[in-house]
């Protein structure tokens, strides 16, 4: 309980959107995964609150606080936070996620949009997309550009040890990091896809850089792989987000093959 971020504000929230911008279509994300997730850190400290005086015998120790405590003891998530939130084996990467996914609303609430984004912490990581994609559609509205009309455009950009460098976020779009790639690796200097190492089973996917063109023009020369990412080592369609192109001077029918993907987590 003393390791629980404090609440968010909402009064305070309304007013710095309102100062960034409230009809952004990032910043309506921005509010929406805020409330996501005060309501998991609402329930949480309930929860833990009436454990403790269920325990002091102040309240009584009711069936769902029973499975709770049954949980934590087991060192695993309650049903009623798992239902709430996120999947995670542990109870101890299920909270250490908590506190990198407020982390990262805060900052951004508060110090203004970040350079890049750990996609991996949102609850909608497919409106994450389209709200980038509508923000950009708003920047070429005076060309013509509609929304139905944009697709997402996506290359590899910086290596993944060069995130607390950046100096500045790309002018359209959005750098996302936190990725990783299963079944195969990434050459950072020929900047393409290769053969995993042996005994590796997960690469850290470089900082990938994804944008919004309009769909007559984003075409390209060079051989692409379409790659699926899903939230979830488990790949189905309730975890797919989306499918970024990633860079190969093989025909991607070989990635097909080895089933090659982008994780968001590999818990």
């Amino acid at each position: 309980m003393k390791k629980l971020p404090a609440d968010f504000k909402g009064e305070e929230v309304k007013d710095r959107l309102r100062k960034m911008g409230a009809i952004n279509p990032l910043n309506i994300h921005l509010k929406q995964e805020i409330d996501r997730l005060q309501g998991v850190m609402k329930l949480t400290k309930w929860t833990l609150t009436n454990l403790r005086l269920a325990i002091a015998g102040t309240v009584a120790l009711t069936e769902d606080l029973i499975s709770a405590l049954n949980a934590l003891f087991d060192a695993v998530v309650p049903g009623a936070w798992l239902a709430k939130s996120w999947p995670s084996g542990t109870i101890g990467a299920w909270f250490t996620g908590l506190l990198n996914r407020y982390d990262q609303l805060f900052k951004w609430i508060s110090s203004g949009r970040p350079k890049a984004f750990w996609m991996t912490g949102f609850f909608n990581a497919q409106g994450f997309l389209t709200a980038m994609k509508q923000e950009v559609c708003r920047k070429h509205s005076k060309d013509g550009w509609a929304l139905d009309e944009v697709v997402l455009w996506s290359e590899i950009t910086h290596p993944a040890k060069e995130i607390e460098s950046l100096k500045e976020g790309p002018a359209e779009g959005v750098y996302i990091y936190g990725l990783y790639l299963d079944g195969a690796g990434w050459h950072n200097k020929e900047n393409r896809l290769v053969d995993s190492e042996p005994k590796k089973m997960f690469y850290p996917c470089p900082i990938l850089y994804a944008t919004g063109q309009k769909g007559s023009a984003a075409k390209r020369e060079d051989m692409q792989y379409s790659c699926p990412c899903y939230t979830q080592k488990a790949r189905n369609m309730i975890n797919f987000i989306t499918a970024f192109d990633l860079r190969t001077e093989v025909p991607p029918e070989k990635w097909i093959l080895r089933s090659v993907a982008l994780l968001c987590t590999v818990d």
